[in-house]
């Protein structure tokens, strides 16, 4: 998309894409904080870690356009996994995400609880699907779809990159809330596991959502809404887990 083209597009639908791909974001980001209502988070690193969400979407972009560049030569079986655009986007994406909290906010002394690492990490993933949201949409206006064809696109990427980015990075979360207090070695392969499952996850979403060329958008939403479930379970969970002393 070149500004020339994005020149062309109507101002008030490029705020439309804004409220489109911010509004349901912020208000699925407000239901999760609210898990954490007893003992809220600063306002002010909620935003700093949601703007790392922001940010991280074109760390990701570079690096996937890295690993697809031809120059870029590797060998054995991860340049073969390199080589397949679902599993490179879901390997980069939540390493990234999950680079950010660990690296960045996990270092603030605000992340003193189990819970926090749910609320951090959804927070950056809503952060990540927000901005991808917007980029998408304003592709969409970019090639002059219809309004209706826009606003169904921008549910679609509600209902699903939104969902799956929040799935994943909580998954992630709950393994670091669950073992918080626990000593270094078994928490880090612990988390280290929610990862995998996180990249396997998405994976999956990716592979089945291109091989079957979005046709199975349902049935793959049912299950994404399941996780939904388990992760509200592993909330409460988390609000459980106590010192080991």
């Amino acid at each position: 998309m070149t500004s020339t083209t994005l020149a062309t597009i109507d101002p008030q639908m490029i705020l439309l894409a804004f409220v489109t791909g911010f509004l349901p974001v912020i208000l699925w980001l407000l239901f999760w904080l609210w898990e954490d209502h007893k003992n809220p988070e600063p306002k002010s690193l909620i935003l700093y870690t949601f703007t790392l969400g922001l940010v991280a979407v074109f760390v990701a972009f570079f690096l996937e356009k890295l690993f697809e560049s031809p120059s870029l030569e590797i060998s054995g079986w991860i340049g073969w996994l390199s080589t397949l655009p679902f599993i490179n986007m879901a390997v980069i994406e939540e390493l990234v995400k999950f680079s950010a909290i660990a690296f960045i906010i996990g270092r603030n002394r605000h992340l003193d609880e189990p819970i926090d690492a749910m609320i951090y990490m959804i927070t950056v993933a809503l952060g990540f699907a927000s901005m991808e949201n917007l980029l998408f949409l304003i592709n969409s206006l970019s090639q002059q779809e219809t309004f209706g064809v826009f606003l169904f696109t921008g549910g679609l990427r509600f209902l699903g990159s939104t969902i799956l980015h929040t799935v994943c990075s909580a998954l992630i979360g709950a393994t670091w809330a669950l073992t918080f207090y626990k000593k270094s070695l078994q928490k880090w392969l612990t988390i280290f596991s929610g990862v995998i499952l996180a990249i396997a996850l998405h994976t999956a979403f990716n592979f089945l959502i291109i091989i079957s060329g979005g046709q199975m958008m349902l049935p793959i939403m049912f299950v994404l809404w399941i996780f939904v479930l388990i992760i509200l379970f592993l909330f409460e969970l988390a609000k459980r887990v106590k010192p080991n002393f």
